[in-house]
């Protein structure tokens, strides 16, 4: 079976929403300086880099993570969407028409905006998720347990009141995935 790494790793530049500095990455103890060992300690927002949103991001009474079972994260039929975005453009139903496998349980959107990753633009004027799309996906892909992609946020930075109505409308999840490009 083939695997595919779909995330960058985690460094100080790592960009966040809203162009923050949401990770950082300190050295506690070092065998270099005298410590018996390596430690480190990573502190970093839940909303940075690779990660899941679940329904309760944005609505109280939704899912966390922690309620999600291991298996719930197992997919079986996944499913690649190349999808030719613009800056701040919100991606649609159209995108999606009569190209959806029926049986799909995750979809990545694949965008390229990755590519700008170390830029001002891919938080400033990256493309969103319109917010329509979650309840059709919901409504016509009952198979389907989450969707990925290779932006920032569900929310393009340009569409914030869009973006959040977005997010009140997950499909079950969106996994803000980075795909890259390059090996680092």
């Amino acid at each position: 079976m083939k695997s595919v790494f779909l995330s960058h790793f985690y460094k100080s530049s790592t960009p966040g929403f809203s162009g923050n500095k949401d990770f950082e990455l300190k050295t506690v103890k070092s065998i270099a300086t005298g410590s018996s060992c390596n430690q480190k300690l990573i502190v970093m927002s839940n909303h940075v880099g690779t990660h899941i949103d679940c329904p309760k991001h944005f609505d109280e009474q939704g899912r966390s993570l922690s309620s999600y079972s291991a298996q719930d994260w197992i997919f079986s039929s996944v499913q690649l969407i190349n999808i030719k975005v613009d800056e701040g453009q919100l991606i649609g139903i159209s995108h999606f028409l009569e190209v959806i496998n029926e049986n799909a349980d995750f979809l990545i959107l694949k965008t390229g905006f990755e590519a700008y990753r170390s830029q001002e633009k891919y938080w400033s004027k990256n493309p969103g998720i319109h917010p329509e799309v979650g309840s059709y996906l919901r409504k016509n892909f009952p198979k389907l347990k989450g969707i990925g992609f290779d932006f920032i946020s569900v929310t393009s930075y340009l569409h914030r009141e869009a973006g959040r109505e977005a997010h009140r409308q997950p499909p079950v999840s969106y996994t803000h995935l980075t795909l890259p490009t390059t090996p680092y």
